[in-house]
């Protein structure tokens, strides 16, 4: 039982730290690469960048106004999507 508790100690531990290091050194790299389908890390993993493909099919799809992005259907969106073969990835598109 102590065997367990002691490991449990140092991975918590371990953790702690590898979180740390994140909070300290997140002014100049990003904690995740985890973003919306039309986003990307760039190559030094600083910033976002667009991606023009993707940022047009959300724009065709929501719209610009609010009123005509309650006119399309979750139907319509998902056929324009699968008509631009965008793939499905953990309920977002990539």
């Amino acid at each position: 039982m102590s065997r367990a508790h002691a490991e449990s100690l140092t991975k918590s531990r371990r953790l702690k730290a590898a979180w740390s290091n994140k909070r300290a050194t997140i002014a100049s790299k990003n904690l995740t690469n985890a973003c919306p389908a039309w986003l990307r890390l760039n190559s030094t993993k600083t910033e976002y960048e667009f991606i023009p493909e993707k940022v047009a099919l959300v724009r065709e799809i929501v719209g610009d106004d609010q009123v005509r992005s309650r006119q399309v259907s979750d139907h319509q969106a998902a056929e324009r999507v699968r008509s631009l073969r965008c793939i499905q990835v953990r309920g977002g598109f990539q």
